[in-house]
């Protein structure tokens, strides 16, 4: 039964966003886990509609397009009322802003092994010209690294927030109990706002004590950071920055 099932009994908090959860907890059932989800974060299409349009407007001027994740793609078709035969050339980080790209009907350019920010930007640089134009669409608690690069090479970006990444203050009381009560083996956490928010929402209770029960398990070495500086230990980072692999880490960390 261990074998077939290595997660379970474990009760494992799952703090992505609520639309996001769903296939991490199937997956996490395969294995035998409990998910509790609990998402500290909460998505919507940016305010600055203008800016928006504008810059949708002037697809056909840019020529590269950029999506760092599976939102930046779903807000941008959203916002995007026609959809042209043609885009620019297409550059995205994660094979799952990829598989979001093909549901789209379109196929990326450039899909660089290394699934963070900086994977991109090493991959693009032999690529550019001088003068080449970027549209990044993302988040708003995205990191600079992407367009601050792209521009020491001569390029040309316009860094446009498509949606808002927020906190998700309902689900603070939820939060409280579950660690409280030590009803919780493990934490994941999927990115830095995750991490930020966890802290905001347990902000004056012994938060640390209840941590040293804990297996904090994070998707990547950004989330790891973000997590460094709040002092908190991690016990599992896979080398692949997806979610299967956060699993599937913490079962061989498990088999230790």
């Amino acid at each position: 039964m261990g074998e077939r099932l290595p997660l379970l009994g474990k009760r494992i908090l799952v703090t992505r966003a609520k639309e996001q959860a769903k296939d991490f907890s199937d997956k996490i059932k395969q294995y035998g886990g409990t998910p509790l989800e609990v998402p500290l974060i909460s998505f919507k299409l940016s305010s600055n509609q203008d800016e928006i349009k504008e810059k949708i407007s002037k697809l056909d001027t840019y020529d590269w397009l950029i999506f760092t994740s599976k939102n930046g793609v779903d807000f941008f078709f959203h916002a995007l009322t026609n959809h042209p035969s043609k885009l620019p050339k297409i550059a995205v980080v994660g094979t799952k802003t990829n598989d979001a790209l093909i549901q789209k009907g379109y196929q990326a350019d450039l899909l660089p092994s290394d699934f963070i920010g900086e994977g991109l930007t090493e991959t693009l640089k032999p690529l550019m010209r001088n003068g080449d134009r970027f549209l990044l669409a993302r988040g708003n608690l995205s990191r600079s690294h992407i367009p601050n690069e792209l521009r020491k090479f001569g390029g040309i970006v316009d860094d446009l927030v498509i949606y808002d990444n927020d906190e998700n203050v309902s689900e603070k009381d939820r939060l409280q109990e579950f660690l409280s009560q030590q009803q919780i083996d493990v934490i994941t956490f999927t990115s830095p706002s995750t991490v930020r928010n966890f802290v905001k929402l347990v902000d004056g209770l012994p938060w640390r004590e209840w941590l040293r029960r804990i297996d904090i398990v994070c998707i990547g070495p950004v989330t790891k950071e973000a997590l460094q500086q709040f002092e908190i230990d991690v016990h599992v980072c896979p080398s692949e920055y997806t979610t299967d692999s956060m699993l599937t880490e913490l079962i061989s960390y498990y088999k230790k």
